[in-house]
């Protein structure tokens, strides 16, 4: 990386707003309820609910290994739309 491009990254990254510790409901939340919690409901395939902080607490660590090496609805997509092709 050349001194320029070092420099013009650090001007970008100082000229952003303090940010703050990331929290549930501003920054898990809704990435949850985006991907999540229409399956990951009562009476839905998932097998548990993340429906609310607690849910996700509990499983966070589970959460993490499952979502770091593959993004679970898509797995589960792409077996339901082969078995719907046929």
């Amino acid at each position: 990386m050349t001194f320029m491009t070092k420099f013009t990254v650090l001007i970008a990254l100082a000229s952003l707003p303090a940010l703050g510790a990331p929290t549930f409901n501003k920054d898990v939340a809704p990435v949850v309820y985006g991907q999540c919690v229409e399956c990951h409901r009562e009476g839905e395939a998932g097998p548990f609910p993340l429906g609310s902080y607690d849910d996700v607490k509990k499983r966070a660590k589970q959460i993490v290994k499952v979502t770091a090496s593959t993004f679970c609805g898509f797995a589960a997509f792409s077996v339901y739309e082969t078995f719907v092709a046929v």
